[in-house]
């Protein structure tokens, strides 16, 4: 009995430990780089975004959305990353924002 608890207790604190900010992937967001990244770098590192939106000066505004459940009934988590790529497929910036649900 001790060690079944033992091992749900350590599973638990596992989980919660590595939930930290896991749902954005900031080591993947880091590689890219504005002015050089190009818009399948960004789909390769990233994966394809939910939305992409052309703008009239011939770029296209990307957006992402990650989701993290709460921990112990807490509120989850969501956080968009918005990214522009300009018309010859470079990236210009690139942003995360969150937003409590």
């Amino acid at each position: 009995m001790y060690k079944v608890l033992a091992l749900v207790s350590a599973s638990i604190l596992l989980i919660a430990c590595s939930a930290g900010d896991s749902a954005v992937p900031r080591q993947e967001i880091e590689q890219l780089r504005s002015g050089k990244s190009t818009a399948s770098d960004v789909k390769s590192i990233i994966g394809s975004p939910v939305s992409s939106l052309p703008m009239p000066d011939g770029s296209a505004r990307c957006q992402w959305i990650f989701q993290q459940s709460g921990l112990s009934g807490g509120n989850p988590e969501t956080k968009v990353m918005t990214a522009t790529v300009r018309s010859g497929g470079i990236l210009t910036d690139i942003s995360v924002s969150g937003v409590s649900q």
